[in-house]
């Protein structure tokens, strides 16, 4: 079985403390996670994650295209496994806790980006993401983008696009809890400061 963490403070600043592309997503948000959740499992979440991963893996051939790889990850994201965005309650601060993105199937499209981002890494892809003015994507590695909250399909504008960072990831998903929680009358954990 896993651990829980104890301390997800502790834990999420040493997972963020190296450079952007030396993050683990998974592990980041899952000790973030834990701050609300002091009884969550975080090795068997980053299990269940590396699962989808390999089951991404599995249904690859040896010389695939990058068109191949993005059929196969919408394929067991969203087909298979039943990931979604949450468009009945879109301002749920449950969508950006990654545990319970894992459960539910559904979550910020911040939060799914995080997701296909680690299942791509296990699989054995690189993806950056996407910052939008109001949303933020993970691309194929040809920049082939996908609107998660939509299930897969590619309705953006390369323009209107820039590729950020692990770090900004993090961020836009702390704004939106603590504009969440405000809202809500609640406080989100503080664990940058």
């Amino acid at each position: 079985m896993g651990t829980t963490p104890s301390n997800p403070k502790e834990n999420f600043i040493r997972d963020v403390s190296c450079p952007d592309w030396e993050i683990n997503l998974s592990s980041a948000s899952l000790n973030a996670a834990a701050a609300e959740f002091p009884n969550l499992d975080v090795v068997a979440y980053q299990g269940l994650i590396a699962k989808l991963g390999v089951r991404v893996k599995s249904q690859l051939t040896a010389h695939h295209s990058t068109y191949d790889f993005v059929d196969v990850m919408h394929e067991v994201i969203f087909r298979e496994a039943g990931f979604k965005g949450n468009t009945k309650d879109y301002f749920d601060p449950n969508n950006n806790h990654i545990n319970q993105v894992i459960d539910r199937k559904t979550g910020s499209p911040v939060a799914l980006s995080i997701l296909y981002m680690e299942i791509a890494r296990t699989a054995g892809a690189f993806v950056d993401g996407i910052s939008l003015r109001k949303h933020f994507i993970p691309p194929s590695t040809a920049s082939l983008p996908s609107d998660l909250a939509a299930t897969g399909k590619n309705n953006l504008h390369p323009g209107h696009m820039a590729v950020v960072g692990a770090s900004c990831l993090f961020n836009s998903m702390s704004k939106l809890l603590s504009q969440l929680c405000t809202e809500e009358g609640s406080r989100a954990p503080d664990l940058c400061s």
